[in-house]
């Protein structure tokens, strides 16, 4: 059985399958593109102050639950294994208790323990993650695993867990992981857990991610380095895109998605860009090239980077671009790590 937008209130994009035997859980965990990024003040607790417009993309990792035998003592066992699309070995990310789903794991049972309320099939779990997402790409595949976890665990432990309660946990893991407990998609602020959601169409982008990452830590630093500036307002793009709601609703998907990207391209910013370019001498190229593809409206770094994305008014337009910037990267091929074709999901 497949399902988009799981029990209860969450409307995580994750599509979920169940095996026969009961013994499975598949689950697929979405990419995100930020559409806008603003960064306000440094706050006491270390943390930036920002302002996001985010969408879920159809880019995605998928991560395998099962039970594994019991350990005698009634002893908590779970395992993570990540590997890439293929099923080799994936070492770039750790599988130890660093890991976002492990983390997650831990969160979920201490908050269970507090219920006395752990489920039998939690006490000895596998995880496997097939990696789709790249990493230190600004796409948030690994707090994307961390929601997609909370979400499937509780869904094994018979939802004992409301919507608030899992973005609370969320919102322990990371400052974007509660960004992915909704459906399609949505504002972060505060340090990105104080989410509501947004109203999109579904728009045609292509990602460009570059092998160089950029870490996180390392963009926020080249940020804080930089002289103040005036901060863009979301204020303003969010108020234009929900006019063409408002104004045009005798169009069809396909017009309203063209006139919404057409919005996005004068509105869609990223603070954090200018910052990564100080520190990384190719973030410009790459994004140039991206933005030089035949109908691209316009061409942005997604949150920290090192990925960029463009917008298209259509389905054919990002198809077109992505060849011909696969023509256009042959020389510097050993460079980029991919190109993705991806619409961003909605509720």
């Amino acid at each position: 059985m497949c399902l988009w937008a799981l029990q209860n209130e969450i409307g995580i994009q994750m599509r979920t399958t169940l095996q026969d035997d009961g013994k499975k859980l598949v689950v697929w965990a979405p990419a995100k593109v930020n559409l806008f990024f603003e960064i306000h003040h440094l706050r006491r607790d270390g943390y930036h102050d920002i302002e996001t417009l985010v969408a879920p993309v159809s880019l995605f990792d998928r991560i395998e639950f099962a039970e594994c035998d019991s350990l005698c003592g009634g002893t908590r066992n779970f395992v993570v294994e990540c590997c890439d699309e293929n099923g080799s070995s994936y070492t770039r990310i750790p599988s130890d208790s660093s890991n976002l789903i492990f983390r997650a794991y831990e969160v979920f049972c201490k908050a269970s323990a507090e219920k006395q309320e752990l489920s039998p099939k939690l006490r000895s779990l596998s995880a496997r993650v097939y990696k789709g997402v790249p990493i230190q790409a600004g796409l948030g595949g690994g707090s994307s695993d961390a929601a997609a976890t909370l979400v499937a665990l509780n869904l094994l432990a018979n939802d004992i867990f409301s919507a608030n309660e899992l973005k609370q946990m969320a919102a322990q893991l990371g400052s974007d992981v509660p960004l992915f407990l909704e459906s399609g998609a949505s504002i972060g602020r505060g340090r990105g857990e104080l989410v509501e959601p947004f109203r999109l169409p579904s728009l045609n982008l292509v990602i460009l991610k570059p092998r160089d990452g950029v870490p996180t830590p390392a963009a926020y630093r080249a940020f804080d380095s930089m002289p103040p500036c005036e901060p863009r307002s979301l204020e303003s793009l969010c108020r234009a895109i929900r006019n063409e709601y408002e104004t045009n609703d005798q169009y069809d998907s396909r017009e309203l998605s063209s006139r919404v990207a057409r919005v996005l391209a004068r509105g869609i910013s990223n603070r954090l860009e200018e910052a990564v370019a100080s520190i990384w001498r190719d973030a410009r190229r790459w994004r140039d090239m991206l933005a030089s593809t035949p109908n691209a409206l316009v061409a942005q770094m997604t949150g920290s980077g090192s990925a960029f994305f463009a917008i298209y008014p259509d389905e054919e337009s990002a198809t077109l671009g992505a060849e011909c910037l696969r023509e256009r990267s042959q020389p510097v091929r050993d460079e980029l790590e991919g190109i993705y074709v991806v619409k961003t999901l909605t509720s």
